[in-house]
């Protein structure tokens, strides 16, 4: 892989290697005297809904008018390979959090009801600032939970909020103020200029001896394509009555909008103070830039670069170098750290996303070593079989991204590709490979939820086993387990040393139950619309231990597929969609009901909960990895049988799993296999 890896000389690379402050001196005008780089900055923070790159004059000629925009990037830094995520939500949990969404379980867009959000001891970016002496405001769409109090942005480090609730268009919408309840707005103003006005509230209470922190985040220019009735259209001429005129007039009047915000800045003796983002979250929709010369391939939804890269502009006046160009790879995840550094507060630790604060002073290009990845399930085909994957995702190291999408795995090289339009997946199938192999890797990592039972009476734990003989052991509580309209999954090894009567293996009550009863284990699980569903399968027999699995898929509509695993194969699935999965604020029980009826007598492994769902290869991969090496048949002994089937099936590839000999889990039966059965011959699987 590091061979291909590739950095690119940087147009400022003198800067870049001077100390910060004569970076700042020889690369940046001088900061006036009373506007010292130390002074913390009052920050306006402007999102755009659906923005693609191409719609910016600065960024793509285009016939939309956005003269408000690009004189900002001419007095600021804009960036060439700003990337926010396929939809929405997922872009605004990586801003406020400063990390990858896989690790929330908000990998597709929340609906109103939904019962996710970001996690309470998840700390935001507004809570960051306020922490630091800012008043924090924000207006617009949220998109990163709604339906509990937890999840609110005066709950999440904002001092005023105007919330733009689900649904709706521009003249037809419900407010929440101070996360109060909604009120409903029916041909009032404009949606794009109320928002505005709320922002300028905001800001004319500002304290000058106390920076502000403001997020307006604009519904515009998302469908429904509704631009105001008064728009201008004199200097423009957009055929209003097509689609991609509408929008086009939702552009520019968001541009209007912008140019008043920052015209009051100026009146106010604010706008050498103040520093200015202007960024979108994903790329365009496809109904209004289909035919159009676009340099980007895809669009929202896509995990090809029309679908991530976006614009991202930066003003600070004599501190951000005027009408700088930069092409270095930065993330949404990187304006945490970033503006948590330029305002002296500590990013909280383990954070994806790393500070471009250098790259601001010094204009300079910074390389992006580490891989990166997006993925996308928005469609309802998402896992249209059991060995069905992800219905979008991509990985990049350095200027090359390989890009799974339909079923097709194909390699770009960005540096001379950006338009994706040579698959150079043939010439380099290893690295395909290892790329492929890093993204499961990190889905992996991100999507794990740390499990830490807390024990009864009658219960124990060694390691990674817990003994049970009448007690239980509780997880939670924690907010990301009520999985409603996102993915989980769930699996253990058992070492029952009994079956008779039902014994629960783990049950969050009145959403799913996961039991054993007699030979059979079972899953139930609760919908929200009072059904029942229930996935049982036979135990299997002659086996010291059992590795059990289950996975829900979910749908931002609130349905699910439900999936039970025995030993690594598919077991049992519901062919039709589970309601809603029931959430609740129940704990997660293990080894027993709540009420001590249904004790576990036996041993098992500590769970492991994952926020996404897992491949079926990836349950198969956790079961096979879990098993002593060499023990191709599961009889937790490595003898004849082991070798025989290795040798009978030896040569074969596609497919396969470890009941096959496939024991490295390679998907082929080689020499590699052959070597693992026979440095274990003889031996017996440990008992735990």
């Amino acid at each position: 892989m590091g061979s291909l890896a590739r950095t690119r000389a940087g147009s400022r690379a003198l800067c870049a290697s001077l100390p910060l402050w004569a970076g700042a001196v020889l690369c940046a005008a001088a900061s006036p005297p009373d506007q010292p780089v130390s002074r913390r900055p009052n920050i306006l923070f402007i999102l755009l809904d659906d923005l693609d790159y191409s719609d910016l004059g600065v960024y793509v000629p285009s016939e939309i008018l956005t003269e408000n925009i690009d004189r900002l990037a001419s007095q600021g830094m804009r960036f060439t390979q700003f990337y926010g995520n396929p939809i929405c939500t997922p872009a605004r949990a990586a801003i406020l959090s400063g990390g990858y969404h896989t690790r929330f379980n908000m990998g597709q867009r929340i609906q109103r009801d939904s019962f996710r959000g970001l996690p309470p001891d998840v700390p935001t970016l507004g809570e960051l600032l306020r922490a630091r002496g800012y008043r924090t405001g924000f207006v617009g769409k949220w998109d990163v939970g709604d339906n509990r109090p937890e999840f609110l942005p005066t709950r999440r480090g904002f001092d005023y909020a105007v919330r733009k609730l689900d649904g709706g268009g521009y003249y037809n919408y419900e407010l929440s103020f101070n996360d109060g309840p909604p009120q409903q707005f029916w041909f009032g103003e404009h949606l794009t200029r109320a928002l505005t006005d709320y922002a300028l509230e905001f800001l004319a209470a500002a304290d000058p001896e106390q920076p502000f922190f403001l997020c307006l985040w604009h519904f515009a220019p998302h469908a429904p394509l509704e631009p105001p009735l008064n728009f201008d259209n004199s200097r423009t001429n957009y055929d209003l009555l097509s689609l991609r005129g509408r929008f086009a007039a939702l552009v520019t009047d968001a541009d209007r909008q912008i140019a008043r915000l920052l015209e009051q800045l100026e009146a106010w003796g604010l706008a050498e103070r103040t520093l200015v983002i202007v960024a979108g979250d994903n790329g365009g929709a496809d109904q209004v830039h289909s035919g159009i010369p676009r340099p980007l391939r895809g669009f929202k939804k896509d995990v090809f670069e029309g679908g991530i890269r976006v614009p991202l502009i930066v003003r600070w006046p004599h501190i951000v170098p005027a009408g700088a160009v930069n092409d270095s790879v930065v993330l949404s995840f990187d304006l945490l750290p970033t503006l948590a550094e330029l305002c002296g507060a500590a990013p909280p630790a383990g954070l994806d996303g790393r500070s471009f604060w250098s790259v601001l002073r010094s204009g300079a290009y910074a390389p992006r070593e580490e891989l990166l990845f997006w993925e996308n399930k928005a469609d309802s085909a998402y896992f249209p079989s059991p060995e069905g994957a992800f219905n979008t995702w991509a990985v990049r190291s350095g200027d090359w991204k390989l890009v799974y999408h339909q079923q097709q795995r194909m390699l770009f090289d960005l540096a001379t590709d950006m338009g994706e339009s040579t698959d150079r997946s043939a010439e380099h199938p290893q690295f395909v490979g290892e790329l492929e192999q890093s993204y499961r890797a990190w889905r992996r990592t991100t999507g794990d939820v740390p499990c830490e039972p807390e024990l009864s009476d009658g219960a124990v734990r060694a390691g990674d086993v817990l003994a049970f003989s009448g007690g239980a052991a509780r997880i939670g509580p924690d907010t990301r387990l009520d999985f409603h309209d996102g993915d989980f999954g769930f699996a253990t090894w058992i070492r029952p040393e009994q079956l008779a009567g039902e014994q629960v293996i783990a049950t969050k009550p009145g959403s799913w139950r996961l039991a054993l009863s007699d030979e059979t284990v079972a899953l139930t699980v609760n919908s929200a619309d009072g059904a029942t569903l229930v996935l049982d399968a036979p135990l299997p027999s002659n086996q010291p231990q059992t590795h059990v699995a289950f996975t829900l898929f979910g749908w931002p509509q609130g349905d699910a597929t439900v999936r039970l695993y025995v030993d690594g194969e598919l077991a049992a699935a519901s062919t039709n969609r589970v309601v809603a999965v029931n959430p609740n604020l129940e704990l997660v029980y293990l080894g027993n009901a709540p009420d001590g009826s249904a004790p576990f007598v036996g041993q098992m492994s500590v769970p492991r909960l994952a926020l996404l769902s897992w491949y079926a290869s990836e349950v198969r991969e956790d079961y096979v990895s879990s098993l002593c090496a060499g023990d191709a048949n599961t009889d937790w002994r490595v003898d004849l049988a082991d070798l025989s089937l290795v040798l009978t099936n030896f040569g074969l590839g596609g497919g396969l799993s470890r009941s096959d000999g496939d024991l490295n889990a390679d998907d082929r039966i080689d020499i590699q296999d052959l070597l693992i059965c026979l440095t274990h011959f003889g031996s017996d699987c440990p008992a735990e």
